[in-house]
């Protein structure tokens, strides 16, 4: 006897629907706190699969679904939204759902009353100003990419 496949609509099996202005938790397996959902024999964000469900396919790869709550778990249609990375990080500064300052590189930090990311780097006694701006990804990669330059590696 073989066993059925999920389809994309049987995501709805595994949250727990509440009013429609609560989050509706996944009850699924989770990653990193996300729900994740399987079908056709992959693994999807199962947030990313009520998105597509309620509004239709997400033609950019690259967007992200957005929690409005904050709540990694939430499947409610009405708490996600289409975004940028950057997006997804002033988001996540101005409702204070990660500690700020903490981007886990060298040299990258998180100014709290900017609500900007800067990179830097110190080289001969001298500081340099290698990004400033509202995206983590930006600044991660302008440090990376001054380490290079300058032979410069830190262990975390």
């Amino acid at each position: 006897m073989s066993r059925r496949k999920n389809t994309f609509e049987d995501v709805w099996k595994f949250i727990g629907k509440a009013a429609k202005d609560e989050c509706w938790v996944y009850t699924g397996k989770l990653l990193h706190g996300y729900g994740q959902f399987c079908c056709d024999s992959k693994t999807y964000p199962a947030h990313r699969v009520v998105y597509r469900l309620t509004y239709g396919q997400i033609e950019d790869k690259t967007v992200y679904v957005i929690h409005k709550c904050n709540n990694k778990k939430c499947c409610n249609p009405k708490h996600l939204t289409l975004g940028s990375n950057s997006k997804n990080q002033r988001h996540a500064v101005a409702s204070n759902a990660f500690q700020p300052g903490v981007s886990g590189i060298r040299g990258v930090y998180f100014m709290k009353k900017a609500k900007r990311w800067l990179a830097r780097g110190k080289l001969h006694g001298k500081r340099h100003r290698l990004y400033y701006g509202d995206c983590l990804e930006k600044a991660i990669k302008a440090r990376k990419q001054w380490e290079k330059e300058n032979l410069v590696t830190f262990n975390i």
